[in-house]
């Protein structure tokens, strides 16, 4: 389902004109399944007795309010350490950081995190360029390697780092940054490339690990601060940078 804002009137002038499929696709996204989606809605809306319709008419015109984020706490929690872990594993590895944000948008866990890592190394031989590479996969892959509390699923998470949804967008440039990585060394196969990510799993676990005390204090900390859906909540770098639990960052360089 797309989030840009929909105008109600040109969502009416549609269904007027009719124009639905349109109309629906302008507030449902423009794919198959919203449509299938809002078909099956409106069929069982108008099912619905007058009273409740009414109710739901009633509803709909209400002003809108921020919904609590109710039991999904440990959700937040998980969310803001894979944040949190791409600050800690960065600073572990001699980066600077800037700012952090999260937003739950829904209670089907939509969510929009980011975490700034800045480019302040020597990079002015391939060979410094390769080792940046390398602790920027690091630092990709130590999101979703630290989101559990379970030990036991942070380890299985280097061993089939795909399976995780909420890191599709770090692991995609984790990937690219291992092909430069190949291209620079003059490295062709596919199969080195699958033992590049695996072996820099494996450091960015160690890593994680190291500093998992860290990466949970910070994030619950953090987490405590949404109370609603749709509220953001973010840290500066010099935030960050002034939680006591940074001091005991295990350095890995």
């Amino acid at each position: 389902m797309s989030n840009t804002e929909i105008d109600a009137a040109d969502f009416a002038t549609l269904i007027r004109r009719g124009d639905i499929r349109n109309g629906v696709a302008e507030v449902m996204g423009q794919n198959p399944i919203g449509i299938k989606r809002s078909k099956r809605l409106l069929s069982e809306f108008n099912q619905l007795d007058s009273v409740h319709q009414g109710l739901m008419m009633d509803w709909s015109r209400s002003p809108d309010m921020p919904l609590p984020i109710g039991d999904q706490k440990w959700y937040v929690e998980e969310i803001a350490r894979h944040e949190m872990a791409h600050i800690v594993v960065a600073k572990a590895l001699g980066f600077s950081t800037s700012e952090v944000t999260l937003v739950l948008n829904s209670p089907d866990g939509s969510h929009v995190g980011t975490s700034v890592i800045n480019l302040d190394c020597q990079t002015s031989s391939l060979s410094e360029v390769s080792a940046y590479l390398d602790r920027r996969v690091i630092v990709f892959l130590a999101g979703y390697i630290a989101e559990s509390d379970d030990a036991s699923v942070r380890n299985s998470c280097v061993n089939s780092p795909f399976t995780n949804k909420n890191a599709e967008s770090d692991l995609q440039k984790a990937l690219e940054l291992i092909q430069i990585k190949s291209n620079i060394e003059r490295v062709s196969h596919q199969n080195s490339n699958d033992k590049i990510l695996h072996s820099l799993a494996l450091r960015s676990l160690t890593i994680v690990e190291a500093n998992f005390s860290v990466i949970s204090a910070l994030a619950q900390r953090f987490a405590d601060r949404i109370e609603l859906y749709e509220q953001r909540i973010s840290w500066m770098g010099s935030e960050i940078d002034e939680q006591p639990e940074i001091q005991h960052i295990v350095k890995a360089y």
